[in-house]
């Protein structure tokens, strides 16, 4: 339970952090620059793609590649074997690369 709740800690804070760089990002100049893509847009654009997936593919993305948790741990938290928990972070990568190849 004290996992669960650390997890949905770290997920909220982690969107949180990119709802603000995305909200302190410049306007883009009028210099004729349509295409200017400012330094929080990258992160902004990975957090529009992170609330497309499931909950769960969402929440094992961020415990094993941000908070760098094993699949054993990250099992251990959400309540499924190591073999599952890798299957689903394959999957919710490959929709991650999917949909951005789409963007």
């Amino acid at each position: 339970m004290v996992y669960r709740v650390t997890a949905n800690k770290v997920n909220g804070a982690y969107r949180t952090a990119a709802r603000d760089r995305a909200a302190r990002r410049p306007a883009l100049s009028d210099s004729g620059h349509i295409g200017q893509i400012s330094e929080a847009e990258p992160g902004a654009r990975m957090v529009r793609l992170m609330d497309t997936l499931p909950e769960q593919q969402r929440e094992i993305l961020v415990l094993r590649v941000v908070l760098g948790m094993s699949a054993q741990e990250t099992g251990d938290v959400i309540g499924l074997r190591a073999g599952a928990v890798r299957v689903a972070q394959s999957r919710a990568l490959t929709a991650l690369r999917e949909a951005l190849a789409r963007s």
